[in-house]
């Protein structure tokens, strides 16, 4: 269901939850809701803001380096050394303490590293060094700091201060140029280390908001059919959004979320987490470089056996809470979004045909968690609706031809999705079940076998690994991977014009998929996708076609 972020100063209660409705829900959040009040949400939700604090702030800035510089040689005469170290050195950490790290979001050295980043930046994956030893660079950059004061009087020196501020500033464009995000900022900036100390005991914090969980008084609130709702709910509070997938029962109400979105400027993620396995990020790029050639044909299965039995039940089998499609919309659509992103193509025509392998199957008088063994027993016979398997050929954009075999009752396969791309020059195989694993096949070399090794990675699936090589990565770190991308922009408080992961955008390109794929096994006929390009409608003819013919 979709998560939402919301700023509540500390140490005053919220309203109390009903344990009789909500009775896993943790209490709510402490405080007051700032956003409430006209001012500061009119000022946050602006789109000129943090731009219209950062702009003076970094005038000032650059007006007191000027000063440092070229101005008095003594600190006394020097009006830039009294801003530096008499004004903002001390108001710094009492703005951590009262306002917590809203320093961050008004620095100028943070807005001159998105600058050098969108200008000339290489996007380069932050260092592992970075990250392992960030904290010590930042504290041996403050007793540096303090050292060279003890020993050469920087504070005193204007221009020993200014030639500090010009080592920040190098630091910071030398880090937007060559590495992606605010890496300067999240791993070099001692003020940012300062801030993120201070501000633990601040008045003001960014909390979750439980609210809108905590009022809901529906049985199936966080069931696919209500996704639509409480994400709208969330744009409309002002509030950034990660939705699971899939992100509505029908195209209309996906459509009209991809709208909300685009018009509140806020972020909008969709879980769509298999695609950051760092081995999928690799075939991408590999078949981007070029690496097998043109790839012509896309093919896999997303295999599971949770539901072949029919006294196995879920709350996915009602398609009033779950939605007329189920294997296809709740794990096809993981792989149908993978192939999109690795092909870096839309699927624009299906011809699908669905299966059902029980029309009834015994409901029990409560709904078993997933992926559970046993099915409580005493229910009643039930009709089924929604397939258990499907079959479905595509087309791509760029003219590749694919084939995907879905089934939630294939005994044996608890969660196996693998994934082949077939080029002119070779092939890339990968399995969700062996996640470290890439098969490079090759006509005339023999196949080679590469194990996930941040060492050996292209730059895109060496960001998302976490671990060394020999280190398994699995399910869990996919959602790491995607949601660190989805908070640093939400860090940033911009919408990314090109972002690292899912949107509501693919969110509505795969519910149109989704009812090409009903529509086509309706009409026993080839299915354009609405969001794709497009592509005659036609009958199943046993002809040849050439690839991107």
């Amino acid at each position: 269901m979709p998560t939402s972020l919301s700023i509540t100063p500390k140490g005053r209660t919220g309203p109390d939850v009903d344990p009789d409705v909500t009775p896993d829900l943790p209490p709510a959040p402490p405080g007051r809701d700032l956003m409430k009040i006209p001012l500061v949400a009119k000022v946050m939700r602006s789109r000129w803001y943090p731009g219209v604090l950062q702009v003076p702030v970094a005038g000032i800035f650059g007006l007191v380096a000027y000063q440092l510089l070229a101005g008095p040689v003594t600190a006394e005469r020097n009006p830039g050394t009294a801003l530096m170290w008499v004004l903002w050195w001390p108001v710094l950490p009492i703005s951590f303490v009262l306002l917590g790290r809203f320093w961050c979001a008004v620095c100028p050295f943070g807005a001159l590293s998105d600058f050098v980043q969108k200008i000339v930046g290489v996007n380069r994956p932050v260092p592992r060094f970075l990250k392992l030893y960030g904290l010590w660079i930042i504290d041996a950059q403050f007793l540096a700091i303090t050292w060279s004061d003890h020993v050469w009087g920087i504070v005193e020196s204007p221009w020993g201060s200014g030639v500090l501020l010009l080592l920040l500033t190098t630091g910071v464009i030398l880090s937007g140029a060559f590495f992606q995000r605010r890496t300067f900022c999240r791993y070099l900036c001692f003020l940012g280390g300062l801030c993120s100390n201070y501000s633990r005991s601040s008045v003001v914090g960014l909390k979750a908001d439980t609210s809108i969980c905590a009022t809901c008084k529906a049985k199936a609130a966080c069931y696919n059919g209500l996704h639509s709702s409480h994400a709208l709910a969330a744009l409309q509070a002002g509030k950034h959004v990660i939705c699971e997938k899939p992100m509505a029962v029908t195209l209309d109400e996906a459509e009209a979320m991809h709208e909300a979105a685009t018009r509140s400027g806020l972020v909008a993620a969709l879980c769509y987490n298999q695609r950051f396995y760092p081995q999928v990020h690799q075939v991408a790029e590999v078949i981007a470089n070029g690496g097998i050639g043109t790839p012509h044909l896309v093919h896999g299965r997303y295999l599971q056996d949770w539901l072949l039995l029919a006294t196995d039940w879920n709350w996915r089998l009602d398609p009033a809470l779950g939605g007329p499609l189920r294997a296809v919309a709740d794990i096809g659509s993981h792989w149908l979004d993978a192939a999109q992103f690795v092909v870096g193509s839309p699927i624009v025509e299906v011809f699908a045909e669905l299966h059902i392998l029980h029309h009834h199957r015994e409901r029990p008088p409560s709904n078993p968690a997933t992926f559970t063994a046993t099915t409580p027993s005493g229910g009643s016979m039930s009709p089924v609706t929604s397939e258990d398997s499907a079959v479905i050929l595509l087309h791509f954009a760029n003219g590749c031809r694919g084939s995907l075999l879905v089934s939630q009752v294939s005994a044996g396969h608890k969660n196996l999705m693998d994934l082949e791309v077939d080029g002119t020059n070779g092939s890339l195989r990968w399995n969700s079940q062996e996640p470290d694993v890439l098969v490079h096949g090759s006509r005339t070399d023999g196949n080679t076998l590469t194990f996930r090794d941040p060492a050996t990675l292209e730059p895109s699936a060496k960001a998302i690994t976490f671990y060394p090589g020999g280190h398994i990565e699995g399910f869990g770190e996919t959602f790491r991977g995607l949601f660190e991308r989805v908070y640093a922009d939400v860090a940033s408080g911009r919408r990314p014009t090109r972002p690292a992961y899912p949107t509501f955008a693919d969110g509505v390109r795969s519910l149109a998929i989704e009812a090409a794929v009903l529509q086509s096994h309706t009409s026993g006929r080839w299915t354009p996708v609405a969001q794709g390009s497009p592509v005659r409608e036609r009958t199943v003819e046993p002809t040849l076609t050439r690839v991107g013919g």
